[in-house]
């Protein structure tokens, strides 16, 4: 097989695993939206990303780097290597008018579908 139909074939795999996912990142999207909490104090949002993270498979480490609410989620090994950024804070007497709600709900499907096709 050639490598041009290997990538063709691993973002089709992908494609497939994100629109499987799509109702639960909605959901997810929903829930951070309705649940708005400013910076350092993302506690629903946080738990409610490792359940959802762990539920696919990750391992997941809370309070790094000293914050509460901060967590690295990992699953596999070797390469390639892909870090994802997963912006959860609400702007005070806003609400997610920043986005951060659809910011970190897309980091985390996107983590869950790449998973699923990556070894």
């Amino acid at each position: 097989m050639s490598q041009q139909s290997d990538r063709a074939e691993l973002k089709k795999s992908f494609l497939t695993s994100i629109e499987g996912l799509g109702d639960r990142v909605t959901g997810l999207g929903d829930f951070i939206f309705e649940n708005p909490e400013p910076a350092y104090k993302e506690f629903k949002t946080s738990a409610e990303m490792v359940a959802f993270l762990i539920e696919h498979g990750f391992k997941v480490e809370t309070g790094i780097a000293g914050l509460q609410t901060a967590f690295r989620a990992t699953v596999g090994s070797g390469t390639p290597v892909i870090a994802l950024l997963a912006e959860m804070d609400a702007l005070p007497e806003l609400g997610h008018a920043c986005g951060h709600n659809i910011v970190g709900a897309a980091s985390v499907g996107a983590a869950s579908a790449l998973s699923s096709v990556l070894d």
